[in-house]
């Protein structure tokens, strides 16, 4: 990517730099209620055709590429299977 495309205008960028660099680029800073407790908004249903009142709140997140390996929730889960499996062994 070219860094004229860039939104920090560097190569690399921490997701902080990047919610940074949107803040004060994209959203002046008397707008930044985009990002934390929303602008107020209606929306119509498409069932029923009323409107519904809330709120819009933009919101980022980070997504790799690969999802990590699920960790075990204590390093003694895999000793307890281990135990529940001899315990309820039968021949």
């Amino acid at each position: 990517m070219s860094l004229d495309k860039s939104v920090t205008k560097t190569s690399t960028a921490k997701v902080s730099e990047i919610r940074t660099s949107l803040i004060g680029y994209y959203l002046q800073p008397c707008n930044q209620r985009w990002l934390s407790s929303g602008v107020d908004c209606e929306v119509l249903l498409v069932n029923g055709g009323k409107w519904r009142k809330g709120k819009i709140r933009l919101r980022f997140e980070f997504v790799p590429n690969e999802l990590a390996q699920p960790q075990s929730e204590s390093p003694l889960d895999e000793f307890r299977q281990l135990e529940e499996m001899i315990t309820n062994f039968v021949p």
